[in-house]
């Protein structure tokens, strides 16, 4: 079976599986660095969000001999334990003044998000890009969720890139806060370890250190590579260690920044 009979196929099972009080839609999502995923989304009658599970390593496993009725089983497993019992007030949405103390930025790939960058607004930083979204901490289902800011929201709210930019650099820092940790304690997933201290206490802990490793990332570990540009934090660096550092901007999550004479 080629992969799009499958993720027909899939279709098919979830909606007998469901009945006619829910829709199945399977669609391409475009993700991080211009990769596109196909996921299943299942709306319930009544409800405006639903979580999407993508299906690309389900067709792996199928390919390996799991059979599509256990394969749509996990699905709608998957989709009972993280579906939404409420509506999401998008209403709320439509009003800058109700999102602006939650916008925050994160950093992309350039080059390879060029498709993406068409509808989102951004800022060109070095080979990267400064992106926008809405930092959604209040619904514990969502854990850490986040909606993109588009070119659509812009026009919506009558706001400018520059507006999202002072706003996520005021907002970036207070919601998700910068940290640092010693290479060895996160190699050795040991994010918990007496070297994530404050961010204070661990750089002058190192300050005596040649040649340490340490990577710069925010409080979820996620997205933090964007913490190179929260406001006054390379200088601290510099200023607590009196020396030069480098900076390698490891992934969209974290900096790896090694610290020498």
């Amino acid at each position: 079976m080629k992969y799009n009979e499958f993720l027909v196929c899939i279709k098919r099972k979830l909606e007998e599986m469901l009945g006619k009080d829910y829709e199945v839609i399977i669609a391409k999502i475009r993700k991080n660095n211009g990769k596109v995923f196909e996921g299943v989304t299942i709306n319930k009658k009544g409800l405006n969000i639903s979580p999407t599970i993508y299906l690309n390593t389900y067709f792996d496993e199928y390919s390996m001999g799991k059979r599509i009725d256990v394969i749509a089983r996990e699905i709608y497993e998957i989709y009972e334990r993280n579906s939404i019992s409420h509506n999401m007030n998008m209403a709320y949405f439509s009003e800058y003044e109700n999102v602006k103390e939650k916008i925050v930025y994160k950093l992309v790939n350039f080059e390879k998000n060029i498709d993406f960058l068409k509808d989102v607004p951004y800022i060109k930083f070095l080979d990267m890009a400064i992106i926008f979204c809405y930092y959604i901490n209040n619904i514990p289902e969502f854990d850490r969720a986040s909606i993109t800011i588009k070119n659509d929201h812009l026009k919506l709210w009558d706001k400018t890139t520059t507006n999202l930019f002072e706003d996520a650099k005021i907002n970036t820092p207070r919601l998700l806060d910068v940290k640092i940790n010693n290479l060895e304690s996160i190699l050795g997933h040991n994010f918990a370890s007496k070297d994530e201290g404050s961010f204070d206490s661990v750089l002058h802990a190192s300050a005596n250190d040649d040649c340490q490793m340490y990577l710069l990332s925010n409080s979820t570990y996620v997205n933090g590579a964007i913490t190179i540009l929260y406001p006054n934090v390379l200088s601290k660096i510099s200023d607590i260690l009196g020396k030069d550092f480098y900076i390698i901007p490891s992934s969209i999550h974290e900096g790896a920044t090694r610290f020498a004479i």
